[in-house]
């Protein structure tokens, strides 16, 4: 992992600058190249990739599903997450600044 210096508070910045698939897979033995499919891909072709996956039990991504016409994206508001949280408190985590 690449550091990029000391912040105010003693703590280290880690940043992925300079990382690479290769770099990422050499790292460890547990991470592994994933196959992404694209949701614009025609509907058959999606499906064949979902149970080839589905048969040998690993991972897939299926990306840009919100960029499709019948993505519901009332589902993944900030509104839709509040009103159907338990407490109807929204905590905002910001990875880049560990808040």
């Amino acid at each position: 992992m690449t550091l990029n210096g000391m912040r105010k508070d003693g703590t280290h910045a880690i940043s992925t600058t300079g990382w690479s698939l290769e770099y990422i897979l050499a790292y460890g033995s547990r991470f592994r190249a994933i196959e992404r499919v694209d949701a614009s891909s025609p509907r058959a072709d999606i499906e064949r990739a979902v149970k080839r996956y589905e048969e040998e039990g690993i991972p897939m991504v299926i990306e840009g599903w919100h960029k499709r016409k019948e993505w519901p994206q009332e589902l993944f508001s900030l509104d839709f997450f509040q009103k159907n949280s338990p407490s109807g408190v929204l905590s905002i985590r910001s990875a880049c600044r560990r808040l």
